[in-house]
Parts: C-alpha cells; structure tokens; sequence
C-alpha cells in the first residue's frame, strides 16, 4: 500500500476537513483492529484498509463520496463489525477507506401508533428492543446476537430467529440511501415526504429489490444512512427481569406466556412433516430445526462445559440418531393461547414418532432458548468453542432442506477431521409458518488453528465450485463472486454490472463485491 505518499496524505487532510481529526485515522495498530473477525471466510481477506472514518450523520457520509469520486478511491462500510469479509479491502486496490458508523447510533423516531422505528446504521438490536419493549412492541433478532446492527440486518438479509412469525424480507419500509455518487436517494413513502417513514414499496418499481436482495449489495451501491423498521406485538415484560451477574447473569420470561419445546424425530423427514403440520395449524412463535451442537452450544456456559456436555450419553445418542426442533410457543393473545397451542404441539409430536428430552435438559433448553430467542447471545457462544465454519445457506421450499442438508453433510464430511464430527443435523431457519426455509450446516474445530483457519477457506470455495457445478447457488458467499458463477445462471452478473456501472461509474463502492467490474470487463 502506498502508505505515506502524497496522494494518501492528501486525501488523509481531505477527510480531517470533513470529519475532524478525532474521526479519521490511518494508524497501522488501528488499521489491523478492523481486519478480521470470527467467521471462518475472514481468512480469506488479504487487504488492509487505509483510513478508519467515523462519519456522525448522511451530510458526513455525502461529503466521504463525494472525496472518493474527486480522487478515485474505495469506500466500504460495517454495520457493527461482523461478517469482515464482505467489506475489508481487496489486495489490488489502493487508498481503501473503511467507514464505521458507530456515531451514528441514534432511534430518532418509535411510532408505537404505526408500529415502526426510524433508525441509524448503528443502532443495535439489543437497544432498539429495550425502547421497543416498553411501548409493547419487538423487533426480530438474527443469529448475529444482541449486539448486531439492525439496519444492516434487515438491509442484509431480514431474517430472525422469529422469522416464523415476523416473516424474512418483510420488515424494512422507508429508506434513506447515500448512492456512490454522493447523492441521497429516499424510497417509498420518503419520496413524497421526508418525514413520514411508513411505507417501503414505490413509486414506481421497488428498490428494495435492488438494495436488498437475499445477502444485500454489501456498501457495493453506497451506504445506507437511515431506516424504518417494521416492528411487531410484545407480548412480554416491558423490562426482561434478571437476576444475578456475569457469568451467572439469569434472564427468564414468564413461563405462562412463553414456553420452549424440543422434540426429537426418528428420520429428517419426520422432522420436516411435523413443522410442515405447525404452518398449517399457524401456532408458535418460533420454530427452528437445529442440530444437537445448537442446543448443547447454547444452555452451556463456557468452553470446558461444552466439551464436558457435548460427549454426555444422551447427546452422543442424539448426534447418532436425533433430529430435533426447538418450538416457542407465545401467548400473543392471552395465557389461554399457549394452553391451546401446547395441546396441538403434543398430538403432532406423538403424530410424528417425536420425543421429549429429559427433564433436566428440557429445562436448560427451555431456559436459555426462551429469552435468547428474544435478546439473544448466540454469536457470543458460537465463537466461544475456537473455530466454526458455516456451509449451507440455501434458500428454498420447506422440503427442499432435506436435499441442500444431505449434500452439505457430504462436503463437511471430507474435512472431518480436522473438524469435529457432527452427526446427522440438519439445521434450517423456517420463515412464515413454514413456507420458506434457509439451510445452515455449522461445524466446530476443537481449537482455533492455521489449519482449521484453512480449512474454512477450502470449504467456502468447494461449496462455490458445487453450487456453479449443480445449478444451485447455496451459499451467501457467492455474493462475493457473482462474475464466477453469474454464466450458469441467465448471466446475472451483466444485469448486475449494468446497475453497478450506472450508480457507480468510478466503481468506489466497495468494489469487487456483488460484481467485480475488473473481472466483468476484462481486466484481470
């Protein structure tokens, strides 16, 4: 990198003019503090940026743009940190500037009357629920915990672990939109009135189908400032009662309106049936298959105690023969509703050859799925075990899953070991009482190490390389190489270009995501 040349110091005083000098830096300590985080592909990342920016409001973010236009350097953006590789710099690029928005974490606006908050990129899910819950309202968690942005959630993929009921893809209405050229671009009710955030679609075609897709544009057509959120009834506590402190902090709701089940079935299929029967009984407030690793992974409190677990008799059983599902039943409407909808979850579990766990883990289960559901911790625990690799990440029908889960079971199994053996899991997030479903096969290393950091690379391009190879593209990192495998399917990645190249002619946006536009004109 031409660190120290005139062209980096010029633009370095540009941006000290914009932000001031507390908000810029280009220190190599710092540099380094934004490069990787604890998803596996991050080792994938070879860049390193050159300017850290703190932008405190959209005029901030314009004016970065609107520099990167005049002196022809990349611009990309974090929500809170996670997911590194979708927006570190790319090796062959020069001048990278990386904006966090940590300044910009107000909730200017909760409309409790048309159920709706107006947020900024750092807003998090944790404190936006907090304001939510006393006005009676929730706002979906995603696997990415508490402590995760909820305009980049729902700008990335909108998907909760209440997705069941709250729907994927449905919550974001009004947007506020910086474009690669500096200009703020407003969508749906926006367009008319600045002020008034309630509606999403038009006029005209919807943007959102441009912004939002499956995995986003990742920054790759701007950043977006500010959004509104559909928020949903809360049937809870204003305040989640706790008691105790780290690590013995306990959160728990009241049992007689929320209450966590997790039956196990004797093959996949009966799993998949029984959610099937739930969506058409439209009960539940959540319903997640997960694999023995997801539960023991959760109700546990520390590493030692996890590996202690996870080799017990009655999860070595389970990670032989058990397909289980974790159901939440809520009481929306009263108490009475929950008795209701735990009589029916009984018929269709003995229906479906299910079981219930023992006493003691149903308990723990029950206990910690409850509230996380609701304020989750899930990504503190998933990288506490050293190293997980993700693989899966398709999007289909309900029964679909049973096909992606038995191909990424035989890609996880050729690097078994060094990862550690899983069983037979098959994990799905299942949106809109089982209509839709989002295939997830996770794997652990027991220790962090070169070679388990390797392998989650390897995995990452086999599973590209299967998807171009099948027809299928079934993970959320082909985001990243839309050029590869756009020719196996109508040539998306032209259609993609045509709009990069339209937004974006200098191609500063985060370049090389979505579409690399080198590669798309030959370049390299």
């Amino acid at each position: 990198m031409p660190r120290g040349d005139r062209k980096h110091q010029l633009i370095f005083d540009e941006l000290v003019n914009i932000l001031g000098e507390r908000y810029v830096e280009d220190d190599p300590a710092v540099i380094e503090a934004y490069y990787r985080d604890a998803i596996s592909p991050a080792a994938l990342c070879e860049g390193r940026h050159e300017f850290i920016v703190l932008p405190g409001s959209t005029e901030d973010v314009q004016a970065i743009f609107r520099l990167a236009n005049r002196y022809e350097f990349p611009v990309s953006v974090t929500g809170t940190g996670l997911f590194q590789l979708s927006c570190n710099a790319h090796k062959d690029y020069q001048y990278w500037c990386f904006i966090d928005p940590k300044r910009m974490d107000q909730i200017e606006k909760l409309d409790d009357d048309n159920m709706y908050a107006v947020i900024g990129p750092y807003v998090t899910i944790g404190q936006l629920q907090a304001v939510a819950m006393k006005k009676g309202l929730f706002h979906g968690v995603p696997g990415a915990s508490c402590q995760a942005s909820a305009l980049a959630g729902n700008v990335f993929q909108n998907i909760h672990w209440t997705s069941w009921r709250t729907g994927v893809g449905r919550n974001l209405l009004g947007v506020e939109w910086v474009l690669p050229s500096g200009e703020v671009f407003r969508t749906g009710s926006l367009a008319m009135d600045r002020d008034n955030w309630f509606w999403g679609e038009g006029p005209g075609p919807d943007a959102r189908g441009i912004l939002r897709g499956h995995t986003g544009h990742l920054g790759s057509l701007g950043v977006v400032t500010k959004i509104a959120v559909k928020l949903h009834t809360w049937p809870g506590p204003a305040v989640i009662p706790t008691e105790g402190v780290q690590p013995e902090k306990k959160a728990l709701l009241p049992p007689e309106q929320f209450r966590t089940f997790a039956p196990t079935f004797p093959s996949i299929e009966a799993s998949v049936d029984f959610i099937a029967e739930l969506g058409k009984e439209e009960i539940a407030g959540y319903v997640m298959k997960f694999g023995p690793w997801d539960f023991v992974c959760w109700y546990t409190s520390s590493f030692e105690e996890f590996w202690d677990e996870w080799d017990n008799e009655y999860w070595t059983n389970q990670k032989a023969n058990g397909h289980m599902v974790a159901v939440g039943l809520w009481g929306v409407a009263s108490d009475k509703q929950v008795k209701y909808e735990e009589k029916v979850l009984m018929h269709l579990i003995k229906k479906y050859g299910g079981v219930l766990p023992p006493a003691d883990i149903a308990k723990r289960i029950e206990d910690l799925f409850n509230v996380c559901t609701v304020r989750d911790t899930y990504r503190h625990r998933f990288t506490r075990l050293g190293k997980v690799h993700l693989s899966g990440n398709n999007t289909d029908s309900l029964y679909d899953t049973i096909r992606s889960g038995a191909e990424d079971r035989l890609l996880k199994d050729e690097f078994t070991p060094p990862l550690h053996p899983m069983g037979p899991q098959l994990k799905f997030w299942s949106y809109d009482f089982g209509r839709t479903a989002w295939t997830e096969i996770d794997s652990i290393a027991e220790r962090y190490t070169e070679e388990s950091d390797r392998v989650g690379g390897e995995m990452m391009q086999r599973e590209v390389a299967h998807g171009i190879q099948h027809g299928t593209v079934n993970s959320l990192y082909t985001a990243l190489v839309t050029h590869v495998y756009g020719p196996h399917f109508c040539n998306v990645h032209q259609l993609f270009g045509k709009i990069k190249h339209t937004l974006d002619p200098k191609n500063i946006a985060n370049p090389t995501r979505i579409v690399d536009m080198r590669a798309l004109e030959g370049q390299v």
